[in-house]
């Protein structure tokens, strides 16, 4: 039943690096932490938010006040992502969500997810290529999809953004 799942989904790719950003900034802060517990970090405490919330004191300036992190939010530059690990994130007037693309997976029962040996994974199609809301292809996905394809390493009990 689930071999003919498709997802179009915010979720960005994970694993296949040698190192995800996360895990790089939990290993600076704490080289002898483990693989458990860096996934911990990166995926159940909510690395993501964590790290939007430390923009938006970034992008504030001196004087941190919800007037100017929303000037500082609004003031991100709109670029596309041509990152399969890294959604496009800006703000437009009058809005206030941050991810502006999305890419589109398929279950695939036998796939092998990074860093796992337990069969079932999401193929990315494209190997995760990021679409705005504007610029999906033409065509039908299905023809699309290739067994070949790179499986998603996200974990299906984690919290994702």
């Amino acid at each position: 039943m689930w071999e003919h799942a498709w997802t179009v989904t915010t979720i960005p790719r994970v694993g296949g690096r040698d190192v995800e950003p996360c895990e790089a900034a939990v290993r600076e802060a704490d080289p002898d932490t483990s693989s458990e517990d860096a996934y911990w970090a990166c995926t159940e405490l909510y690395y993501q938010d964590l790290r939007q919330i430390f923009t938006g004191i970034q992008v504030a300036g001196p004087r941190l006040t919800p007037a100017t992190i929303d000037r500082g939010f609004h003031a991100i530059p709109a670029v596309p992502s041509d990152d399969a690990y890294v959604p496009a994130c800006y703000y437009g007037p009058g809005d206030f969500t941050c991810v502006k693309d999305a890419t589109v997976m398929h279950w695939d029962p036998q796939g092998l997810p990074p860093g796992s040996s337990v069969p079932g994974c999401w193929r990315m199609v494209e190997d995760g290529r990021r679409y705005l809301v504007d610029g999906w292809p033409g065509g039908n996905l299905d023809a699309q999809a290739r067994p070949d394809e790179v499986c998603n390493g996200y974990s299906g009990n984690a919290l994702l953004f």
